[in-house]
């Protein structure tokens, strides 16, 4: 079993994984800071690097489909698609800061549109990928109650997790876009 971590950016993705590694499932990552996979870029084509029984972080599923034939479960995170975006804007700036963009509103609405048309696009395909039901977790559910959320995933991945430490790994916060940090070490 593969257990996928997805979502498009900025909703929780890496946070989940630290959640996980922290409570003792392993993990497949080779790029410390978001927890991915360089393989990922490279799916449905190369995947002999997916190995059962780890957790996977596969951000943008529309693009990096997991391979057919393989046992997966899926979990699913989403975020209010309008802070959701603020933080995708926030992070193109700090990544890309002297490239030009449309506006910030345009671009806003355009993320926002996207997210919205594309989520249930993404379900209905881990659901033609698996036997087994899809999770989805809200962000802000996650950074306002860990504790339900590490339980939730415990309780879905059928292992005994440390869910003191997965507890541990969030920083509780308003739901808002954080004012100060990127959200990268989530």
């Amino acid at each position: 079993m593969i257990l996928v971590v997805s979502s498009f950016g900025r909703a929780g993705s890496s946070l989940v994984m630290k959640m996980l590694q922290a409570g003792g499932y392993p993990i497949l990552a080779n790029k410390p800071g978001s927890l991915e996979h360089t393989g990922m870029a490279q799916l449905p084509t190369y995947s002999t690097w997916l190995e059962d029984g780890c957790a996977v972080k596969i951000n943008d599923p529309h693009l990096f489909t997991p391979p057919k034939g393989l046992d997966y479960q899926f979990i699913w995170l989403s975020r209010d698609p309008k802070q959701q975006a603020k933080s995708m804007i926030k992070l193109n700036k700090a990544l890309w800061p002297h490239k030009e963009v449309r506006s910030e509103r345009a671009s806003m609405r355009f993320k926002m549109k996207f997210i919205k048309k594309s989520t249930p696009q993404c379900l209905r395909l881990f659901k033609r990928l698996s036997k087994r039901p899809v999770i989805q977790i809200n962000f802000e559910e996650i950074i306002t109650n860990p504790e339900k959320i590490s339980n939730r995933i415990q309780n879905y991945t059928e292992r005994k997790l440390n869910i003191n430490k997965m507890i541990k790994v969030v920083e509780t916060r308003a739901i808002d876009i954080h004012p100060r940090i990127m959200e990268i070490g989530q």
